[in-house]
């Protein structure tokens, strides 16, 4: 109640009795993090590189936000989120990018909101996570950012310029819609991104998927113009110069006329969950595919399970495993795998801890989320530490 006081009170020196019917809320989350990174070095060295960190959102990001509604009348209502990152840990402070902005209207045809949104994947990756959190202590982040996915957990996993619609639930499914043109490129076309998410639950029985089809338009190459491809394929008017050595599949090529191309990415995650009341087991399966002028670039999947197991009324212990599988000639691989513990002390503050590694395949060099990636081929990394989480 009090902090709903305070900040109807911040609405009104803000702008007066607009705000006097809106129902609005500040809530916020606060994490800290203390632990090592490690990472294996070069074939010959004997030190591995390892930094002692402090840092934040490792179980939930730190943030503050404002959200609220106002009640318009037949079941319609309008409403707003503003919610900010915050460095909890250095003098940064509050970021100055947003974790989401939106606004909308909500009732019985569902919700649609515009703004900077949380993507279809997003929602469905965070779901599904038995990690500690979604960053240095879950496996399936760590292969998430290897691969760039945008069905991600992170800030990747986010939407700029973006409009989605979510639909009333449907006897336990859930789909969501969303669009986003993005930025304006020198060519005067805008990237855009569509995407799809299904979420499903039914007693112990949950499923999720999510579809993401990014288009990004290349600004025009002039001509007689290097540039670098993954297979022997020639844009429009283009020779092929010569071949990278050491590297199998990658070749450059010198456009003599002026060319243009796009980068079309689309990816997909399947998910599924059953909760046996003495435990939780989970399954995903990710994949992505990346094409540049027509060549394929980049291909992979990861395969991901983890379980979530009740400690008495407060506590839980978590373990997952996942396994990126690369597609292409060079045949990066990684596994990952984390476990932990989380324990509640009060509905709002948990305290934390865990351990997360990464083994890379050839030059994959995978790194745990937000931690040390390895310097040499086939190498390790991993990050193990204890932390602190409320929530307001």
């Amino acid at each position: 109640m009090q902090k709903k006081i305070i900040a109807l009170a911040v609405a009104g020196l803000m702008s007066g009795a607009a705000f006097a019917q809106s129902n609005v809320t500040i809530y916020g989350v606060a994490d800290a993090f203390f632990g090592q990174d490690k990472a294996s070095t070069a074939a010959g060295a004997t030190t591995p590189i390892k930094r002692t960190v402090v840092d934040d959102g490792v179980l939930a990001g730190s943030r503050i936000g404002f959200k609220g509604t106002e009640d318009l009348g037949g079941g319609l209502k309008a409403l707003f989120v503003m919610e900010f990152g915050v460095n909890s840990e250095e003098a940064a402070g509050l970021q100055s990018n947003a974790r989401q902005q939106m606004v909308g209207l909500t009732g019985g045809f569902g919700t649609f909101v515009a703004g900077r949104l949380y993507s279809p994947g997003y929602n469905i990756a965070n779901k599904f996570n038995t990690g500690v959190g979604g960053q240095r202590l879950s496996a399936l982040a760590a292969l998430q950012d290897e691969v760039g996915a945008t069905i991600n957990m992170g800030a990747t996993g986010r939407l700029n310029n973006g409009m989605a619609y979510v639909s009333p639930s449907m006897s336990g499914l859930v789909a969501t819609v969303a669009y986003t043109t993005m930025a304006e490129n020198t060519r005067g076309e805008s990237d855009r991104v569509w995407g799809l998410g299904l979420d499903y639950d039914n007693g112990p029985i949950s499923a999720g998927f999510a579809h993401h089809n990014i288009v990004t338009n290349t600004a025009a190459v002039a001509a007689n113009t290097t540039l670098t491809l993954s297979t022997a394929a020639t844009l429009t008017g283009s020779t092929l110069v010569s071949t990278v050595s050491g590297t199998p599949g990658l070749n450059v090529f010198g456009n003599n006329a002026a060319a243009a191309f796009d980068t079309k990415i689309k990816e997909n995650i399947v998910a599924g969950s059953y909760d046996f009341g003495v435990a939780k087991a989970v399954m995903t399966y990710q994949n992505q595919k990346t094409t540049a002028a027509g060549v394929e670039s980049a291909k992979n999947n990861i395969w991901n399970m983890g379980a979530i197991v009740p400690v008495g009324g407060a506590g839980s212990f978590r373990i997952n495993y996942a396994r990126l599988n690369d597609k292409m000639v060079a045949n990066n691989d990684a596994k990952s795998w984390s476990t932990g513990y989380i324990h509640s002390l009060s509905k709002r503050t948990s305290v934390y801890g865990g351990y997360s590694q990464t083994k890379s395949k050839n030059a994959a060099m995978a790194a745990v989320a937000g931690g040390l990636a390895p310097t040499n081929n086939d190498g390790k990394s991993r990050t193990y530490g204890v932390g602190l989480n409320h929530s307001f």
